[in-house]
């Protein structure tokens, strides 16, 4: 445990640490889990940070890892389900084993195919869990570098290392921050390493950290067989060297755009709002309405495409308004691409059907070995028992055990069990739909009759930029006022890199650079 390459540092110095084994999820835990614990009333729903939309209710993102949940969020979570967040040292060894290896997947340097980091996909967010097939640990962990961070259950401490036992560590006693271990998808290369260490108070909120939980029952359910047949899909576009993108109907984002309020007076003396919208200039003006509110009225500058004045009943001095800033029309992209398959699926052109091909192996094996199809030469149980890895299994009346393994293995059980409304094929060990049920697209997907395969689904709905925004009051001049009033705002610079702006009243805590009037 630790990085024996370090210097200096939390995660030194490097130690032999050793733990009993434990069964643990093999993804972060979802959106979609985690809103099954809140419906039970038992875990509380995840909160986004003031003027960042929340996505745990979308179900486009029910696959992604659930964010914005504090240490205690976590790890009430884990309890409902009968089990309590990873210490510190189970995460290292999910992640690294006994491989000594800085990554999970080996020595070769983080990629963008291999996990999501360094702004890997545009927009910058979380992938759905399990989208990174070539970056498993070598116990088929997912994601345990990038996507999002991970509470732990241990206290933090700078020199924990110098005093960890060497059996089963905990973590301190005590602290004021807890563990935070992986790496998000923002995260720099350089600290993508599974042996880095970072903490957080426990009531913090981000939207690049979540968890994944171990188990402390004893009863582990088996994965059932895979498909047998599966429709045949086409992979999104993909820039040249990029990972593939996995949702395309990302609809939170919205134009680029900069809001100014002001105030004035009318000729009879009273105040009304006013705003002024300055677009990024590559924006596509012809896509660009205002979706919300009613009764605003925005028309473009003469002299400048990507400036915005609007005026109307919604804008009311001394109040705050939301707007919706929204593109509405999209250009869906061009199916150009082949139709595909799964791994251990082969594609008949045919029908535009992938039938599950299994994996090879051997026909016989030397005694006491097993040959099972999918897997090759298993052990027999020693005593009852599996080695570490391992779950005991029946294989044509004889016990043997298997590898507890991702979605690319097979699983060989007597009595198989099938999801509900598929049938089981001995033949191939695998579950197929009854001859009156065709087979369906995967998540996300739709089938497109012209191809004989499932697509990305291209109704995009429309993207909105929200923004929460205060309309000053006039400040009137006090009698015997020259005619021209003194200064009533403040220079300030709201948006890094733009010139600084009069902005009246002065806000509340921001660093201005002088009077003003606007």
């Amino acid at each position: 445990m630790g990085d024996p390459q370090a210097q200096e540092g939390d995660n030194i110095p490097a130690h032999q640490v050793s733990l009993d084994g434990f069964w643990m999820h093999q993804s972060e835990v979802t959106n979609r889990m985690y809103a099954q614990c809140v419906a039970a009333g038992v875990c509380s729903p995840p909160v986004s940070p003031p003027g960042m939309p929340s996505r745990f209710n979308d179900t486009r993102y029910q696959n992604h890892p659930v964010v914005n949940v504090t240490w205690q969020d976590a790890a009430n979570y884990c309890e409902w389900i009968g089990g309590a967040l990873l210490t510190e040292a189970e995460w290292e060894w999910a992640a690294r084993g006994d491989t000594g290896h800085p990554y999970p997947w080996g020595d070769e340097d983080p990629s963008c195919s291999r996990l999501n980091f360094a702004n890997c996909s545009l927009p910058s967010f979380t992938a759905p869990v399990l989208s990174y097939p070539l970056g498993l640990s070598p116990f088929n962990a997912a994601d345990m570098a990038g996507n999002v961070f991970e509470w732990v259950h241990d206290w933090y401490a700078e020199d924990y290392y110098a005093n960890s036992p060497s059996a089963n560590p905990t973590g301190p006693d005590t602290g004021t921050e807890r563990v935070v271990r992986s790496s998000g998808f923002r995260t720099v290369q350089s600290l993508v390493p599974a042996t880095q260490r970072f903490s957080q108070t426990p009531d913090s909120r981000r939207d690049d950290l979540g968890f994944r939980c171990r188990l402390t029952g004893e009863t582990v359910q088996s994965p059932p067989p895979p498909l047998c047949n599966l429709i045949s899909y086409v992979p999104p576009p993909a820039v040249p060297g990029d990972p593939p993108i996995v949702i395309i109907n990302e609809g939170h984002l919205g134009p680029i755009v900069d809001v100014w309020a002001f105030c004035g007076l009318n000729s009879n003396g009273d105040q009304y709002g006013s705003l002024q919208l300055d677009f990024d200039p590559h924006t596509n003006m012809d896509t660009v309405t205002i979706g919300f509110p009613s009764g605003l009225n925005c028309t473009p500058d003469a002299a400048n495409p990507f400036r915005w004045y609007c005026t109307g009943s919604a804008l009311h001095p001394g109040e705050t308004t939301d707007i919706g800033i929204c593109y509405t029309e999209f250009t869906p992209y061009d199916v150009t691409m082949d139709a595909a398959c799964p791994p251990l699926y082969s594609l008949d052109p045919a029908s535009g059907m992938c039938s599950y091909t299994g994996q090879s192996g051997p026909s016989t094996c030397a005694p006491p070995m097993v040959a099972v199809p999918g897997y090759g030469c298993l052990p027999p149980p020693v005593n009852g028992e599996c080695p570490s890895g391992h779950t005991q299994a029946e294989y044509e009346g004889q016990p043997v055990c298997i590898p507890v393994c991702g979605p690319s293995c097979m699983v060989a059980l007597t009595p198989p069990v099938c999801p509900p409304g598929l049938i089981f094929n001995e033949s191939n060990l695998c579950c197929g739909y009854p001859p009156d049920q065709p087979p369906v697209c995967f998540p996300q997907f739709i089938y497109d009759p012209a191809l004989s395969a499932c697509v990305y689904e291209l109704l995009i709905p429309p993207e909105c930029t929200h923004v929460s925004v205060s309309i000053p009051t006039c400040a009137p001049p006090d009698e015997g006022e020259p005619e021209q009033p003194g200064p009533t705002g403040c220079w300030i610079v709201t948006t890094p890199g733009r010139p600084a702006r009069c902005i009246s009243p002065c806000p509340p805590g921001v660093p201005n650079q002088g009077p003003c009037t606007p």
